[in-house]
């Protein structure tokens, strides 16, 4: 498994305009480089000088070609360096036969730009991995940009081949929808017993209001297609609410800040994201203080990592069902279902019985960094 421009986003490691702004990186599959380098093996790297963490990809991609490389060489230098992964990196040179090689590729960048500029490179493996995180932003040309690679393969935290968002965009799809787990971090633990948490639901996540986003045409698709300004519209709800539910306790925040703001402070609001206060919650401690949960899943399919993390710390899950679809949870055995909705929500509060949290933490032990990783691995092998 070869790792395609890693250092331009910050789903693995954080990358160097978080660096320097001093933005928390999620991190959501970081154990593909922490579990690689614990097991002493070199993490492979490709870096093919058409992205930039930096420059937007509407500017960088019309750079003289000796420039875009120089650039891409200093970022990921910068990469390194912020990451402490100095020595436990192989860099790959797109020159070599990649025949029998596969490589990954998060789709939030690398299917767009100027994806003319590396239709030549992913055509060189046996296989491209295209993450569907993020899938949502500039749908419509990633679709067409993806179609043209007959050796392209879509993979995702779920299986979400029959979500009516995926199914508009993506018709032409035929080939196997590869789940690509999580891994839960080994803090989420479970502290106290359920019957000694408060008997209540605790609500966390972030949510985007679309209508504030730039540049607004990679956010058309979505507002047109499913008639939401964000993707998380239940956690939106909640936190629109939150004052008239006496079973919720809400940690929802918007993304940004929502003050009112002329269109420069809202370019410079670009780079900011509201996650500060989100991120100083002591969020193990706040699962164990509740006996329910809910993270909200994406209208486009994708489960939240917080669910399965909540689920660690014994919190019984409320989610939608079809988002959970190829991750092992099971609707009323690992959790309860609603279909997205508040009113659903609760609903499903009244109804519910608790699920067996013996199969609970049957699930979690499969979602180990080490486990997930062999997983990951595995599942990139049937592709060779």
């Amino acid at each position: 498994m070869i790792l395609y421009n890693p250092h331009v986003d910050d789903f693995m490691a954080t990358p160097p305009h978080f660096g320097m702004l001093r933005r928390k990186a999620l991190k959501k599959y970081g154990f593909l480089i922490s579990e690689a380098i614990a097991r002493g093996e070199k993490v492979k790297v490709l870096v093919d000088s058409t992205i930039s963490a930096f420059i937007p990809e509407s500017v960088f991609g019309k750079l003289p070609s000796r420039l875009r490389q120089f650039i891409a060489q200093q970022e990921l230098k910068s990469w390194l360096r912020l990451n402490e992964l100095e020595g436990h990196v192989e860099h790959i040179t797109p020159d070599r036969d990649f025949s029998n090689e596969v490589l990954l590729a998060f789709s939030y960048k690398a299917a767009t730009g100027p994806f003319h500029l590396r239709t030549e490179l992913f055509r060189k493996f046996k296989a491209v991995v295209f993450h569907a995180s993020h899938y949502f932003v500039s749908t419509n040309q990633k679709s067409r940009n993806l179609a043209t690679l007959e050796n392209a393969f879509l993979g995702g935290d779920a299986d979400i081949t029959q979500n009516a968002y995926f199914r508009r965009f993506f018709p032409w799809y035929q080939r196997p929808f590869l789940v690509l787990p999580f891994a839960v971090g080994s803090r989420f633990i479970a502290k106290k017993t359920w019957e000694t948490r408060l008997p209540k639901v605790i609500a966390t996540g972030t949510f985007h209001d679309l209508k504030e986003e730039i540049p607004r045409h990679k956010y058309e698709d979505f507002i047109k297609a499913t008639g939401s300004d964000t993707y998380h519209p239940l956690r939106k709800e909640i936190f629109e609410q939150a004052g008239q539910l006496d079973n919720i306790d809400s940690r929802i925040s918007p993304y940004r800040p929502t003050e009112k703001r002329s269109p420069v402070q809202r370019f410079i609001a670009h780079f900011w994201v509201g996650q500060k206060s989100y991120f100083a919650i002591d969020i193990v401690d706040l699962y164990n203080g509740y006996q329910y949960a809910v993270v909200g899943e994406e209208l486009s399919g994708f489960p939240a990592l917080g669910a399965f993390e909540a689920l660690a710390c014994g919190c019984t899950l409320l989610g939608e069902q079809q988002a959970y679809v190829g991750t092992g949870l099971l609707p009323d055995v690992h959790f309860i279902p609603h279909n997205g909705t508040l009113a659903s929500l609760q609903e499903a509060l009244k109804a519910s019985h608790r699920p067996d949290p013996t199969a609970v933490q049957a699930i979690l032990q499969t979602m180990t960094s080490s486990k997930v990783f062999e997983r990951w691995k595995a599942t990139f092998q049937t592709l060779t």
